[in-house]
């Protein structure tokens, strides 16, 4: 499986220009934006917003949108072979397409490390932040299994191909989605509380907010049940999305009828 990610990994990096183009300049554009936004309200409420302070607020601006930008999959990376008709090879191969995919998915992420640290970085710088080895391990965790829920909800999403000839607008459908409801433009916990109860029955928050917050709040430097919990909550969304993606892929599989580009 590592073969697979090298393989992506020179593919995303064979053009850099187009890689610069296409992914890089989109990235900061997003990110960019939402800290502007944010730094427009801290100019106005120089004392934090609710109970969160400029510092903070500074931060999560920047990693929020980080993480998202840069831990979800490609767009498109399973419609593009839906609609040409590679996808058949992976119909005969003995090993498993969400092994390739996810494998593909790792490579794509080792492209675009040097933005997730470097963002990384400028959050630290803008919220001030003393880190526990603990807390950044966990965030580290969190990240990690938030890269593989993305992932397996928008393969879900992009399965949908498979069975349907539409499949980009459902996938762009979710990308705005999840933008707003994943806590990366703002922190969920402003909502109102009957809008955070439903917010939490769903795994949007553990996309973006959660990591986000494990680092930035002093109060996760050390053991809680809380992150127990959050762990407990990402291994039952993970398994519930990788059950839906892998029936859409065997529904898809039997109906599938390639139609070039």
């Amino acid at each position: 499986m590592f073969r697979f990610s090298v393989i992506e990994l020179k593919r995303q990096l064979a053009y850099p220009v187009t890689f610069i183009i296409k992914l890089i300049l989109p990235s900061i554009v997003k990110i960019l934006g939402v800290f502007l936004i944010w730094q427009a309200v801290i100019y106005e409420n120089p004392g934090g917003l609710k109970d969160y302070s400029a510092s903070f607020l500074s931060g999560y601006s920047i990693l929020a949108p980080a993480i998202y930008v840069f831990l979800r999959p490609e767009h498109g990376f399973i419609i593009r072979e839906v609609y040409d008709g590679t996808i058949q090879r992976y119909f005969l191969l003995p090993v498993s397409f969400f092994s390739i995919a996810f494998s593909r998915h790792l490579g794509f992420l080792i492209a675009r490390m040097p933005e997730i640290l470097v963002a990384f970085c400028i959050t630290i710088y803008l919220s001030g932040s003393q880190l526990s080895l603990f807390q950044f391990l966990v965030f580290l965790c969190f990240c990690f299994m938030s890269s593989i829920l993305l992932f397996l909800c928008f393969c879900a999403a992009e399965l949908v191909s498979l069975v349907l000839e539409e499949g980009w607008s459902i996938s762009h459908i979710l990308d705005r989605i999840v933008m707003v409801l994943s806590g990366m433009a703002f922190p969920i916990t402003m909502l109102p509380d009957s809008a955070l109860k439903i917010l939490q029955l769903t795994p949007f928050p553990l996309m973006s907010f959660v990591p986000t917050y494990q680092l930035l709040n002093p109060s996760g430097a050390s053991f809680s049940f809380e992150i127990v919990k959050l762990l407990m909550l990402y291994s039952v969304w993970i398994l519930l999305f990788a059950l839906l993606s892998h029936a859409l892929y065997e529904t898809g599989r039997k109906t599938y009828s390639p139609y070039g580009t």
